[in-house]
């Protein structure tokens, strides 16, 4: 097996499903958006890995009636088989603007627990390099849970995905961006200019979350932040900000806008 030496940046992008859909299908402006901050990071040398939701939002066509979208939401494993390949298509599109192939890795929550699985998840990643070697092109792996033979209602969610995503798949540098329809943790739900900028170890951050989860996702912010918070204590710098703006990955990443888990110590060389 073939693992690739943790020589460069890894950054694991999850984008959530009210993000990349916009009620109508998936949002093409932030498609575009998206793949274009992340190819410009390719371009800089960082192994990047895209963590999508927005199966079933696409799954649900454009015309159905409210009355058929709530028959359609409570069937939502099925409804992602057919926006799985929409959704998939359409980064496809959208990278392959920008010269770089992708890649679909279907996962089920249990092979995150297993030692075969990770070893397997592993040797795929190594051999990433060498595949492009061939393409001549660059590979970004999305990932996505197989709803199709994962039972409704598992225990887990993109969110949690995207948290072992990023511990699991070396690099020397490692850093996770969840991007969601809001601009970071809000201290008042009803202000988005309320953002907590940066929560460190032992913070409260608990006693902001009252939201919902979204109609067609499985996460919400407590799961965001659970996750944020649960890698930022293995050194890994967490954002979560708002991916409906254009330049949204930068901006998380520079600390310019929605709310940062630190790892303890923390400093910009992390």
């Amino acid at each position: 097996m073939t693992i690739e030496t943790p020589s460069r940046e890894l950054l694991v992008v999850k984008i959530g499903t009210d993000t990349v859909t916009n009620g109508n299908g998936l949002d093409q402006a932030v498609l575009r958006h998206v793949t274009g901050d992340i190819a410009d990071l390719i371009r800089e040398g960082i192994r990047v890995v895209l963590v999508s939701s927005g199966a079933v939002g696409a799954g649900i066509p454009g015309h159905a009636t409210a009355e058929q979208r709530a028959i359609l939401r409570t069937m939502k494993p099925t409804v992602s088989t057919l926006g799985q390949h929409k959704l998939m298509a359409a980064f496809g599109y959208h990278f392959d603007n920008h010269g770089i192939e992708v890649a679909q890795w279907l996962t089920e929550p249990h092979n995150f627990a297993s030692a075969e699985s990770q070893e397997t998840m592993l040797g795929n990643f190594g051999n990433l390099g060498a595949l492009e070697e061939v393409y001549g092109r660059p590979i970004v792996p999305i990932l996505n849970t197989n709803d199709f033979v994962t039972r409704a209602g598992f225990e887990t969610d993109n969110d949690r995905l995207a948290g072992f995503a990023v511990r699991v798949f070396p690099g020397v540098r490692k850093r996770l961006l969840l991007l969601t329809n809001k601009p970071g943790l809000l201290r008042d739900v009803h202000d988005d200019t309320s953002v907590v900028r940066e929560v460190r170890a032992g913070d409260n951050w608990r006693q902001y979350i009252h939201e919902k989860k979204s109609e067609n996702g499985t996460g919400n912010m407590l799961s965001k932040c659970e996750v944020a918070e649960e890698v930022a204590l293995e050194d890994i710098l967490a954002a979560i900000g708002n991916g409906k703006t254009r330049g949204a990955i930068r901006k998380l990443l520079s600390g310019e806008g929605g709310t940062r888990f630190l790892p303890p110590g923390y400093t910009e060389h992390l």
